[in-house]
């Protein structure tokens, strides 16, 4: 039987108006074209009778092209499936014309895969409205799964969007450009593959210029690029986006300037992430793997997640890195066995402005050859590392540090941490090689990490550099500054080492010390200022 004959059936329900003799009508059969095709034009609630085949190429519509607003399609648990027959797919399983709303489309498969080629999208729309997509499995498509323009009110539940492959460019299980009010939640985009060239990536899910979304128990895993990078999240140019307990873990990226992450944002403001996990993101060659990336963001929140063993053997690996952001507040996460090559740690701010990282921890970061730290400021202008936890953070071969500020980090609040344990051939507790003193350092513990400073100095046989304080300081009032903040605040701790290499604030520093608390001290200083009684 040909397929112009064959009986595949959309029932088309339409209620009559109340004072008609309301009663359902059924049976208004549709017919699908040469090509499998079929076209809604009248507002209704169709379900699908049986399953069929498409071919989508000569006349570049899409399988399903729904034409008319309130429309409701029940695939009926049926699947649409592309035509094995030579040919290359241009247009989508299910269209929604421009400016259609209130559609429902529900419980069914789309499987874009061919022997020759891949459906581009499973479902794409431009400006609509008040979309809803519920229990449907999109399976093989080439650049996205399900795609948005400019549209306004969508939602994505209980659906399964897998192996999206683009061999010749990006690729995202779902694809959201200029969309407002997006909910995304029960639901997975997984395997994803994508990137032609370095520009190119693969996402769980990509946002670009959206605003008021929110993605809930969403599982954007196991995404993959060979030749760019790869994502779980990708927010691009993106306002108050709220995502909760969603999962962006073994995400892969194998070229070697390309990153691996579980989170990217990118000039993204106002936005939350509330129990994510970002683990096991691995870059197999020199690249970057990372759990969260924020860059160019503002007022970003991140509360309660997790990013674990991602992994660069041959680059650098870090759990959360925050770059040239404003007001990013991390808040009781996690970042442990993150493993890189040249660098390695839990925690990386660089050239933020008022980065907090509250009660979080940063434990068995690791590098064979590089730095290993907790926490790093680079370039921070009044961040905060408060209640922390920094354990364990080793470089086997380099250095190792609990919180370490480097460059010129300004006006740092430095309190209440607990730094152990972190070891390398040179290990610290605190290390401080800032150029501007101005950070208020209070309260910490710091205890059993390494045996030498650098140079090598040994710090009068004990087994720890918990405070290490560099020369370089700038004017002499500055370095008095430090002295008196070291003294008054750090000596209330009852296990510290601290080396300062500061000739101008060398015996301050060990006067006030030595009255109120009997720490070790080492100064590497030939030049030794001895204050006058009033500068005491």
């Amino acid at each position: 039987m040909t397929l112009t004959r064959q009986l595949l059936y959309l029932f088309l329900f339409s209620f009559v108006p109340h004072g008609m003799g309301a009663h359902l009508t059924q049976n208004a059969a549709l017919l699908v074209n040469t090509s499998g095709q079929i076209s809604i034009t009248k507002p209704g609630m169709y379900v699908i009778a049986q399953g069929w085949t498409a071919v989508l190429s000569s006349s570049n519509k899409a399988a399903i092209c729904i034409g008319a607003s309130n429309v409701s399609l029940d695939l009926n648990g049926k699947s649409l499936t592309l035509s094995t027959t030579s040919h290359t797919p241009v247009a989508a399983g299910i269209e929604l014309a421009p400016g259609v709303t209130d559609i429902t489309i529900t419980n069914g498969t789309i499987n874009g895969a061919s022997t020759y080629a891949s459906m581009p999208v499973g479902i794409t729309g431009i400006d609509n409205t008040r979309v809803k997509l519920s229990k449907l499995a999109i399976v093989g498509c080439d650049e996205a799964g399900i795609s948005f323009s400019f549209s306004k009110h969508i939602s994505i539940k209980f659906t399964s969007v897998l192996h999206t492959i683009n061999t010749n460019g990006s690729a995202a299980g779902i694809k959201l450009s200029n969309c407002q009010n997006v909910t995304i939640k029960s639901s997975s985009c997984k395997k994803t593959q994508g990137g032609f060239t370095s520009t190119d990536f693969a996402a769980g899910i990509y946002a670009n210029a959206c605003n008021h979304c929110t993605f809930e128990e969403v599982n954007t895993s196991k995404n993959k690029s060979t030749y760019a990078s790869a994502y779980g999240v990708f927010l691009q140019q993106c306002t108050d986006v709220v995502c909760t307990k969603v999962h962006a873990n073994a995400n892969v990226s194998k070229n070697a300037t390309s990153t691996a992450a579980g989170f990217l944002l990118v000039n993204t403001d106002a936005s939350s992430f509330i129990k994510c996990h970002a683990n096991d993101n691995t870059s197999t060659t020199t690249g970057y793997a990372r759990g969260f990336v924020i860059t160019n963001a503002t007022q970003t929140l991140l509360r309660k997640c997790v990013a674990n063993n991602n992994t660069a053997p041959w680059g650098t690996s870090i759990g959360f890195e925050n770059d040239s952001s404003k007001y990013t507040a991390i808040r009781s996460c996690k970042a442990q066995s993150n493993q890189g090559n040249s660098e390695g740690y839990g925690f990386l701010s660089s050239t933020g402005n008022g980065t907090q990282i509250f009660k979080s921890r940063a434990i068995g970061n690791t590098t064979k050859d590089g730095i290993a730290g907790g926490i790093k400021f680079l370039n921070e202008t009044q961040g905060a590392i408060l209640y922390c936890e920094l354990l364990a953070n080793n470089a086997t071969l380099g250095t190792a540090f609990g919180i370490g500020l480097f460059q010129e980090c300004f006006s740092s609040r430095i309190s209440h941490n607990f730094l152990s344990k972190n070891r390398g051939p040179i290990q610290y507790g605190f290390y401080d090689e800032s150029t501007y003193f101005t950070s208020f350092v209070r309260g910490n513990i710091a205890a059993e990490h390494g045996l030498t400073l650098s140079n090598n100095h040994q710090l009068l046989n004990n087994t720890a550099t918990n405070y290490y304080i560099p020369s370089f300081r700038g004017n002499s009032s500055n370095l008095v500054q430090e002295a008196q903040t070291i003294s008054a605040l750090n000596v209330r701790n009852q296990i510290i080492n601290i080396s300062v290499n500061s000739p101008r604030s060398t015996n301050l520093c060990c006067k006030k010390l030595l009255t109120r608390s009997p720490a070790f001290l080492h100064f590497d200083s030939t030049d030794l200022w001895i204050p006058a009684q009033g500068d005491l």
